[in-house]
């Protein structure tokens, strides 16, 4: 009798993470839906998350956009379609949906759709390797981050969508991976700063890497040109936000250090700890250890783990962002939870499991920042909160960063410019 073939037991965890998320939201709207309203806006606050009057705003401030837009007002000035009156700060490439009839009526239904192709996303994950794995998992994806994210109905839970989709359509065959690619170039007409995410094209042949490239390059381009006045009008709408609240960025450390103590100067400090983080991140990319435990993660999540890196890097370094975009990290948990337990020397294992460790500590700092506030600490406790948090984003960053440095390294652009290997001859056989 043929032996049976075992099936790896974490496979099955797959589905415990984005079941047990989808139970646990499902059950909050129900809630809501069913009149709890102050039970719902209860278990939200002691989250950590402040509820507004009523779900979905940020979707909502899409949607009355839209409404005004067919109306013919200029949402880059005005927009009384809205509940708070914001102006319109996103991609131009939304408006066109304007057209459509979409609009704030329409809130709950497109608050509920958004949210759902984020939680269905989270069954793109790799698939948690073992009991405590998927607990930690499950700490990410049900953190302050993620309930703030949904509460909201945010777009970048949209973009999150599409970049699991691109992760899943990456690991296919080359025709389903150009699919991949339209996918990242939609994302980055919504949010732009997803186009860091064609970065993952270094894992192509140099032909199709240049086409891909060339292309986005073209369409990015085109749009720019065409919408310049436009994007200037959203950029200079971006809310502004402060250094000791709910966002996170390259420029919170120092300039919210500077403005504690004015002796400080923000831009030399900023250029040293990019600086330092730079190398950090280097010297973690080529660091031996970090070669042996990079094989041990399997293609899907080296994908997700790339994606994760990128996306944040894109996030933390080219301005602030509000909370929620950190869900983003969801997509490095599996992989950094692989490097922690496979590293064969005890410093790779600690350097990975800090990194998870302090990922899941940004996830819930909100839910810790307001425990702090309402236990009444004084000022200094609150400060150093602060400190602890800018220093975890720092160091979190210079382990993402130095992780997608070893991707590059490692991927075939990267070896042929290493290597300096001329493409191959036309009909020489390749490798697949």
């Amino acid at each position: 009798m043929a032996t049976p073939m075992k099936i790896p037991v974490y496979r099955f965890s797959r589905f415990v993470v984005p079941g047990a998320t989808a139970t646990v939201f499902i059950a909050l709207y129900g809630l809501y839906a069913f009149g709890q309203e102050a039970l719902y806006r209860a278990i939200l606050s002691g989250w950590g998350v402040v509820p507004f009057d009523f779900p979905f705003l940020d979707i909502h401030g899409v949607l009355s956009s839209l409404e005004c837009w067919r109306q013919g007002v200029d949402v880059y000035v005005t927009n009384p379609c809205d509940v708070l009156g914001r102006v319109f700060f996103y991609s131009p490439a939304l408006l066109w949906a304007s057209p459509l009839g979409f609009g704030a009526s329409g809130t709950k239904a497109a608050g509920l759709i958004v949210d759902g192709l984020f939680l269905l996303s989270l069954f793109a994950l790799p698939a948690p390797r073992g009991l405590l794995h998927t607990a930690l998992m499950l700490f990410g994806a049900l953190s302050t981050m993620t309930a703030f994210a949904l509460e909201r109905a945010n777009i970048d839970l949209l973009v999150f969508a599409l970049a699991a989709l691109a992760g899943v359509l990456l690991l296919r065959g080359p025709a389903t991976r150009i699919a991949a690619y339209a996918a990242i170039g939609l994302a980055a007409l919504i949010k732009f700063y997803p186009a860091i995410l064609l970065i993952v094209s270094l894992r192509e042949r140099p032909r199709r890497f240049i086409a891909v490239n060339a292309a986005a390059v073209a369409v990015l381009a085109c749009f720019a040109g065409f919408y310049h006045a436009e994007l200037a009008l959203a950029f200079a709408n971006l809310p502004k936000g402060h250094y000791f609240q709910d966002r996170f960025g390259a420029a919170n450390l120092p300039y919210g250090l500077a403005a504690l103590f004015p002796v400080i100067q923000s831009a030399p400090l900023l250029a040293a700890l990019l600086a330092a983080t730079s190398c950090f991140a280097a010297w973690l990319a080529f660091r031996p250890g970090l070669n042996d435990v990079w094989a041990t993660l399997d293609q899907s999540e080296t994908v997700f783990l790339v994606i994760g890196c990128a996306l944040m890097a894109g996030c933390f370094f080219t301005g602030a962002s509000i909370g929620y975009r950190g869900v983003f990290l969801i997509f490095s948990l599996p992989g950094l939870l692989v490097l922690s337990r496979g590293g064969k020397t005890a410093a790779i294992r600690a350097l990975f499991s800090a990194a998870g460790f302090l990922v899941i500590f940004v996830m819930w700092g909100e839910f810790l920042r307001l425990a702090i506030g309402r236990a009444g600490a004084g000022s200094w406790i609150n400060i150093g909160f602060w400190l602890g948090r800018e220093l975890a984003w720092w160091w979190i960053m210079g382990v993402l960063g130095g992780l997608l440095l070893r991707f590059v390294i490692d991927s075939e652009i990267g070896r042929r410019l290493i290597l300096l290997r001329p493409l191959p001859a036309a009909g020489e056989v390749r490798s697949p």
